[in-house]
C-alpha cells in the first residue's frame, strides 16, 4: 500500500499497534475496529492495515490459525486491506479464527471472492486476474475493438473520494504520453457505469521483486537492467514527469529479460498546473524513497527522488537485501537525518569497485551530489560495460592501461609479443656477440621473425578492413534484390525504405534504375458527388487506360470507371442492378471487359449473376446463372473459369466460359477455391488449382 501519511501520524499509528501488541490475546481481532477508532478518521483505514498485521502476526508466532474469510465476515468494509495482507502470505484457507463467535460470510462476500473467467466489462473480455490489492484489480483482457490483449486496471475507491479519483485519471493521462522500450504503454482510460478504468499494455513477466524471491542476478545483468531503467526515467524526466515510486515492485521484468517502469500512480507533472500533492504529505515506499522525499516538501523534490529510489534498488541488487528494514517511523527518521552512502561489501561475490562507486554517487543524501540527470546514470554504466572507466571514480594510468587491454585485446597482445620477441631478440644478440658467428646468425632469425609477425598483423588488419567494406557491399546487394522484389510485389513503400538505407557510397546505376521503378502518383480518383469513398476496391484494366472502382453507396453496390491518366469520371457500370460487384482480377485481358457480381435487389440472399460488361459498348453483353466462383482468364480476352456447386454430390466443377461464342468446356470437379487460386492455361486444356497453400496442377478433362 502507498504511504500518504503525515510523519505525526505514522508515529500516532505505531502508540496504537504497540498498546494492541501488548494486551494481545487470541480474541483482540474482534477488537481491531475499535482499536483503530483511536486514531483520527484520516488516519482509521492504515491504523487497521498496520493491527491487522500485528494480529496476523503473533497468530502465527502463537500457532493460532488465521482465516481470510472470518477477517471478511467481521470486517466487510475492509476487504481490500484484507486481501492485501492476507493473499501474499499464504495464510490457510480453512482456519478458524474465533469460530464460536463468527457468522457465516454473506452471499454477496463470497460471491465476489474472485472474478469468473471469460466476463465482460464494457467492450473489454476479462480473461484472466494478474493481481489484486489495495488499490484495486489488474485482470488481463481482451480489446475486440483493436484486436489485442490489454492489462485492465479496475480501482476500489469511493465515488465521493474526488482526490483518490484525480490521482487515478491523472496516472493515466501521464502515463499515456510515455512511449519508451523500458516504459508500459498505456492505451487509454475511460469509466464504464460508475467503474472507471486504465487500459495499458499486457506484459508477460514478473516484478523485479517477484524476481528477486527466487533468482540472483548476475553482475552484468544487474547493470543492464538499472542502465536500461535510468534511460527510460532520463526519458519521463524530458517529458517533465517525475514517477514518485521507483521500486522493485514498480518493475516487471519481461519474457525478454528487459525492465519496464510501471504504475505510474504517484507521477507529478514538473510545473503543471494542477498539483495534487501538499508540503509535509508523504507520498512513496518509505524504503526506497530519497531524504527530500521523506521530508514532505515540495519545493525540495526534482527528477533527482527518482535517481536516488533507482540507486535504492541498485544497491539492494548488489548486496541480495534491502538497505533500510525497519518500521515505518524510523525510515523516515533515518532518511530525515539525510544518512550518508552505505559501505556496499558483500561476501558472496565480488562487486567491481565503479559499480559500488556509480551507486553511493546515486546515494547522496544532497541531490546536488548526486549525478545531474538520470542519463548520465546510463551513460556511465554503459561505459563500464564497454571496459571504460566510471565518471565519478579516478582512475590510475596503471589501471587505466590494464583496462585498455582488456578493450583491445587483438592490438595489446601484438604489442605484447612484439615486446617480447624484441627483447628476446635483444637477449640473443648480446649473447651473440659474446659466443659466436653461429649465435649472430640466431639473432638473426629472430629479428626476422618479429619483422614477419609485424607483416601478419598488418595484413590482418587490412584483411579486416578488407571485409568490413565487402560485408557493406553485400548488405547493398542483398537490399537492392529484396527491393527488387518488394516492387514486382507491389510493396513499394518497403522497397523505398530498403534502397533509402543503402550508404551513399553504394548507389550504383542498379540503384538508380530500381529507385526509378518506385513509382510515383499519377492520378488522385475524386468522387463524383464530392463524398468519400466508402470500402472502395480498385481494378485496373491492364492498359492503363481505364480503373474500375467498386464501394459501397447507402444499401448499394456500385462500381464506376474512371480514366487511369487524368483521373475523371468515366461512367457508372449496370444502373439497373443493385449489387454490381467485380471479381478476381476484374477486367479480362486487353482491360475491355469487365467481369461482374450482379443482383437485382438486396440482400445477397436473392438471385446472383454473372455478367460481361463491355467498356466500349457501355452495356451488359452476357449473363449466366447459378455461379458460385469466377475468375477471368489471363490469357484470353473473352474467357471466364467458372466455379459451379453441383447439387445433390456437393462437390465444385469448373468450366470455361466463352462469353462472346457461348461456348463451355468442362474441366470435371475439383476443390472448392477462391477466384484468385485457380487459372487455365492459353490452349485451354489445363486447369491450375491452389489449394490448402500448396500450388497444385491437375488436369481436368470433360
Amino acid at each position: 500500500m502507498i504511504e500518504q501519511l503525515r510523519f505525526d501520524d505514522y508515529q500516532q499509528i505505531d502508540s496504537v499497534c504497540d498498546a494492541f501488541e501488548s494486551d494481545w490475546t487470541s480474541e483482540s481481532a474482534l477488537n481491531l475496529k475499535i482499536v483503530s477508532e483511536q486514531c483520527p478518521a484520516h488516519v482509521r483505514r492504515f491504523a487497521f492495515l498496520e493491527l491487522l498485521k500485528v494480529d496476523v502476526e503473533l497468530r502465527q508466532r502463537q500457532g493460532v490459525n488465521a482465516a481470510r474469510i472470518d477477517y471478511l465476515s467481521l470486517f466487510p468494509e475492509y476487504r481490500e486491506i484484507i486481501d492485501d495482507v492476507i493473499e501474499p502470505k499464504g495464510l490457510e484457507a480453512n482456519a478458524t479464527l474465533i469460530s464460536s463467535q463468527l457468522s457465516p460470510m454473506s452471499g454477496d462476500h463470497q460471491a465476489d471472492r474472485e472474478t469468473s473467467a471469460d466476463s465482460c466489462f464494457g467492450r473489454f473480455l476479462l480473461q484472466e486476474e494478474l493481481g489484486r490489492g489495495a488499490f484495486g484489480t489488474v485482470y488481463r483482457a481482451y480489446d475486440p475493438t483493436l484486436d489485442r490483449e490489454v492489462a485492465l486496471k479496475l480501482p476500489r475507491f469511493d465515488h465521493h473520494d474526488q482526490e483518490r479519483i484525480g490521482r487515478f485519471l491523472a496516472e493515466a493521462q501521464i502515463a499515456a504520453q510515455l512511449q519508451h522500450p523500458h516504459i508500459v504503454a498505456v492505451w487509454e482510460r475511460g469509466q464504464v457505469g460508475d467503474q472507471y478504468y486504465i487500459s495499458s499494455s499486457y506484459v508477460q513477466g514478473e516484478t523485479l521483486k517477484e524476481r528477486l524471491a527466487h533468482e540472483r542476478p548476475g553482475i552484468r545483468q544487474i547493470v543492464v537492467w538499472i542502465r536500461d531503467l535510468a534511460e527510460a526515467l532520463a526519458y519521463a524526466h524530458e517529458q517533465h514527469v517525475i514517477h514518485r515510486d521507483i521500486k522493485p515492485a514498480n518493475v516487471i521484468i519481461n519474457q525478454q529479460r528487459h525492465p519496464m517502469i510501471m504504475d505510474f500512480g504517484l507521477a507529478k507533472r514538473i510545473n503543471h498546473a494542477r498539483e495534487l500533492t501538499t508540503d509535509g504529505l508523504i507520498l512513496g515506499t518509505p524504503a526506497y524513497m530519497s531524504p527530500e522525499q521523506a521530508r514532505g516538501n515540495v519545493e525540495e523534490m526534482s527528477t533527482q527522488i527518482d535517481q536516488y529510489s533507482l540507486g535504492m534498488i541498485f544497491y539492494e541488487l548488489l548486496t541480495g537485501q534491502p538497505r533500510w528494514q525497519a518500521k515505518t517511523h524510523e525510515i523516515l527518521l533515518k532518511l530525515q537525518s539525510d544518512p550518508p552512502p552505505p559501505d556496499i561489501n558483500h561476501g558472496e561475490r565480488s562487486i567491481p569497485i565503479d559499480l559500488i562507486a556509480v551507486c553511493q554517487k546515486m546515494l547522496q543524501p544532497q541531490s546536488g551530489e548526486r549525478y545531474s540527470d538520470c542519463q548520465a546514470v546510463a551513460d556511465d554504466l554503459s561505459r563500464w560495460l564497454e571496459g571504460h572507466s566510471v565518471s565519478v571514480r579516478r582512475v590510475s594510468q596503471t589501471e587505466r592501461f590494464v583496462k585498455w587491454c582488456h578493450r583491445n585485446r587483438v592490438i595489446s597482445s601484438l604489442i605484447v609479443s612484439t615486446a617480447l620477441i624484441l627483447v628476446v631478440s635483444l637477449a640473443v644478440v648480446s649473447y651473440a656477440l659474446l659466443e659466436t658467428s653461429e649465435a649472430r646468425d640466431q639473432v638473426q632469425d629472430h629479428l626476422n621473425f618479429a619483422q614477419e609477425q609485424e607483416q601478419i598483423a598488418k595484413g590482418e588488419r587490412d584483411n579486416a578492413l578488407e571485409a568490413a567494406v565487402a560485408r557493406r557491399k553485400e548488405s547493398a546487394r542483398s537490399s537492392l534484390l529484396l527491393a527488387g522484389y518488394h516492387i514486382r510485389a507491389g510493396h513499394f513503400y518497403e522497397a523505398q525504405t530498403l534502397l533509402d538505407g543503402i550508404d551513399e557510397v553504394d548507389r550504383n546505376w542498379v540503384w538508380g534504375m530500381q529507385a526509378a521503378r518506385v513509382p510515383e502518383v499519377v492520378c488522385r480518383l475524386q468522387h463524383p458527388e464530392g463524398k468519400e469513398f466508402l470500402n472502395p476496391t480498385l481494378y485496373f484494366n491492364g492498359t492503363g487506360e481505364k480503373i474500375a472502382v467498386s464501394h459501397v453507396i447507402g444499401n448499394q453496390i456500385v462500381t464506376w470507371l474512371f480514366d487511369a491518366k487524368t483521373g475523371l469520371f468515366i461512367e457508372k457500370v449496370a444502373e439497373e442492378y443493385q449489387l454490381v460487384s467485380p471479381s478476381g482480377a476484374g477486367f479480362t485481358k486487353g482491360g475491355r471487359y469487365l467481369v461482374l457480381r450482379l443482383t437485382k435487389k438486396l440482400p445477397v440472399k436473392a438471385v446472383v449473376q454473372l455478367g460481361v460488361y463491355d467498356a466500349q459498348e457501355k452495356r451488359i453483353i452476357a449473363l449466366r446463372e447459378e455461379v458460385r466462383n469466377f475468375a477471368p482468364s489471363r490469357t484470353n480476352s473473352n474467357e471466364v473459369v467458372l466455379q459451379i456447386l453441383e447439387t445433390g454430390s456437393g462437390r465444385y466443377r469448373y468450366y470455361l466460359w466463352d462469353f462472346i461464342s457461348g461456348k463451355t468446356v468442362d474441366f470435371g470437379t475439383g476443390p472448392y477455391c477462391l477466384p484468385f487460386n485457380f487459372s487455365v492455361n492459353a490452349a485451354g486444356t489445363e486447369l491450375a488449382l491452389r489449394h490448402k497453400n500448396l500450388m497444385k496442377f491437375q488436369l481436368l478433362t470433360g
